[in-house]
């Protein structure tokens, strides 16, 4: 972000540019900050994702080609090939845990004392930082992973007995029944 602060006629102001981002750079696009199970916006004033949750970020450039994935059983870093990401509000800063990271795509983990309210979140990659996209952080946004990876979705159910490999999936011809536990 670029501060100067210009006269005018004994009035001093003070103008906030952002620079244009490096065109050779990571961009993140316009709505591209979702809840990684939901898809939900966590752009403000109505969207929002949560503290602790896991997000996917779009866009272009983001990562390395091919996507580099985190490593299972091993301890998450603030970086995964090349590439860093950070949410900002005010004079609070903090950097989100990549676990997947691709030139089209990122998920990531939002720490979970990430400061509440708006702010903005970046993405670098090899040392080139993309340009700033707005974020809501707050204390809970609920989002679910369902079949088909889509928005909405089928989620498991199963009687309390059922063996594994036997819990069919629900549908609108095989509903929950009342005592059956579900899988979220």
């Amino acid at each position: 972000m670029l501060f100067r602060s210009i006269s005018v006629q004994g009035q001093t102001y003070t103008v906030n540019q952002e620079a244009a981002p490096n065109p050779n750079g990571p961009v993140i696009s316009a709505g591209g900050v979702t809840n990684a199970a939901s898809y939900a916006s966590a752009s403000p004033p109505t969207g929002g994702i949560a503290q602790g949750s896991y997000i996917s970020i779009f866009g272009t450039k983001l990562g390395p080609n091919p996507a580099v994935q985190a490593t299972a059983g091993v301890v998450l870093s603030t970086t995964l090939g090349g590439v860093s990401i950070k949410i900002t509000n005010g004079t609070t800063s903090v950097d989100v845990i990549p676990t997947f990271v691709a030139a089209p795509q990122i998920n990531a983990i939002v720490p979970s004392n990430a400061p509440l309210g708006n702010g903005v979140l970046t993405v670098t990659y090899n040392g080139v930082t993309s340009n700033v996209t707005p974020v809501r952080i707050l204390q809970n946004a609920l989002g679910i992973f369902t079949l088909g990876a889509a928005s909405a979705g089928i989620i498991q159910t199963f009687a309390p007995n059922t063996p594994e490999g036997q819990r069919p999936l629900n549908s609108s011809t095989n509903t929950a029944a009342p005592g059956d536990y579900g899988i979220v």
